[in-house]
């Protein structure tokens, strides 16, 4: 299961999703993916979806209030945004042991080290998300090694324990 959550915006680029799950999906039938979310793109990526006849192989639940049924569903994330601040969903997905393939925009790199807790492509490249994609779905225990690097990554650096330790060593530094 491929997923993503996403505010439908015009820099979340969800048709650029649907166009890499198309592709991946025709290498490999029995993948299926969910897109989560809402927003003033809603009906224009919906017709997009009908128009790449992915309707049947990409479930589109609209808005939820509560992701971690959805994320919990999710083998691998996947991000096709053009720009990104820190990405929350992200976050989210990797403490949910995720499998994070995603571009490099913004606060993203922040997050994943490429090849080593997830995958990063460049922007401008976003149609080699197949690459690693394709590894991926390849190798099925790389998804569940991913996963657990990524939920670790999480703990170690984004967690509130890690990020009052990260404050305390600023008081600390400032105070010596």
């Amino acid at each position: 299961m491929i997923g993503t959550i996403a505010v439908f915006r015009f820099q979340k680029r969800l048709k650029e999703w649907i166009d890499v799950f198309k592709i991946m999906h025709r290498k490999f039938p029995a993948i299926r993916g969910i897109v989560v979310g809402d927003g003033i793109l809603n009906q224009e990526i919906r017709s997009y979806l009908k128009e790449q006849q992915m309707e049947e192989f990409i479930l589109f639940p609209g808005l939820q209030t509560d992701v971690l049924p959805w994320l919990s569903a999710m083998d691998i994330f996947m991000m096709t945004s053009e720009f990104e601040g820190l990405p929350v969903a992200l976050l989210e997905a990797m403490s949910m042991q995720c499998t994070a393939v995603c571009t490099d925009a913004g606060g993203i790199k922040e997050v994943i080290r490429n090849n080593k807790d997830g995958f990063m492509v460049p922007v401008k490249d976003w149609r080699e998300l197949e690459k690693p994609l394709t590894y991926l779905l390849q190798n099925p225990a790389a998804i569940k090694d991913y996963g657990k690097k990524a939920r670790l990554r999480v703990e170690e650096s984004f967690s509130l324990r890690a990020m009052i330790k990260q404050i305390e060593d600023v008081y600390l530094s400032i105070v010596k």
